[in-house]
C-alpha cells in the first residue's frame, strides 16, 4: 500500500512548502570583536553519534539502526511527494520546486531500507526561514501550525493532537502528534520544531505501537545542545 510505504516521508514532504533556501552563513563577533563565520552543513555521523556544529547538536542512534545515505533520503522524499501528488497535484508541484531548499540532516531507521511495512524512524532536517521569519514564522509553534495546515491540504487522512512544548537537551521545542490511519494500521508521527536564528530545526519521529514509540523517544532523549 503506497500510503504505508510513504508515511515516513509524507510529513517531512508537506513541511517543504515553507522552504526559502539554505546555505546561509551566520556572522557573529567573538571576544576580540572579530567577525567569525559559521556555515550550515549536513553534520557528521561518527558511529552511533550524529553531530552538527552549526546547531551545536548531538544525538545518539542505536548501533543496530540504519542511518540513510543521500540516495535513500532522496528516495524517501520522492515517495512522500508521489503520495501527495495522488491527492493534490498543485501542492506536489510546489514541493518539487522547494525540495532542493531544505537540508535533510539525519534520517535513522530501525530496519535497513527499503522496508515493507512501518519502519520506526527519527528524521532531522533544517529549513531556512530567511524570507518568512520576520512576518510569519517566529516560533516553533508558528512553524508547526503552518505545517499542519499544509498537511491538511494534502488530502491524506491525518488527525492531530494539540501543540505542546517539550525540552530536548536544554532547548524548548514545540511539538505536535499526527496520526495517519491507513486502514490496516495507525501510524503516529511526532513532530518537533524550534527556531535557531533564521532556521527551523525539525525532528520527526514515526512509530506504530508503544514499543516503537519508546525506541524513538530514546533517541530524542539523547539529544543535547552545546
Amino acid at each position: 500500500m503506497k500510503i504505508l510505504k510513504s508515511a515516513a516521508g509524507l510529513l517531512l514532504a508537506a513541511s517543504l512548502i515553507f522552504s526559502t533556501g539554505c546555505g546561509k552563513t551566520d556572522n557573529s563577533s567573538n571576544k576580540n570583536n572579530e567577525v567569525t563565520t559559521k556555515v550550515i552543513n549536513l553534520g557528521t555521523q561518527d558511529g552511533a553519534k550524529y553531530s552538527n556544529d552549526f546547531f551545536g547538536l548531538e544525538l545518539n542512534v542505536p548501533e543496530e539502526w540504519h542511518v540513510a545515505n543521500d540516495e535513500e533520503k532522496a528516495a524517501l522524499m520522492q515517495a512522500g511527494q508521489d503520495a501527495i501528488a495522488e491527492n493534490n497535484e498543485k501542492m506536489a508541484k510546489q514541493l518539487d520546486l522547494a525540495k532542493e531548499k531544505t537540508l535533510n540532516l539525519m534520517f535513522a531507521f530501525k530496519h535497513p531500507l527499503p522496508y515493507q511495512g512501518v519502519n520506526p524512524n527519527v528524521l532531522c532536517m533544517a529549513e531556512n526561514l530567511d524570507l518568512l521569519a520576520s512576518t510569519t514564522i517566529k516560533s516553533g509553534k508558528d512553524y508547526i501550525a503552518m505545517t499542519k495546515t499544509n498537511m491538511e491540504q494534502t488530502g491524506m487522512p491525518y488527525t492531530f493532537g494539540d501543540i505542546s512544548t517539550e525540552k530536548l537537551g536544554n532547548k524548548d521545542f514545540d511539538v505536535i502528534e499526527a496520526t495517519l490511519d491507513t486502514g490496516d494500521i495507525i501510524i503516529t508521527q511526532k513532530y518537533y520544531a524550534s527556531i535557531f536564528d533564521e532556521y527551523a530545526l525539525v525532528f520527526v519521529c514515526t512509530f506504530s505501537n508503544e514499543d516503537e514509540a519508546l525506541e524513538t523517544k530514546g533517541i530524542m532523549d539523547s539529544v543535547t545542545f552545546k
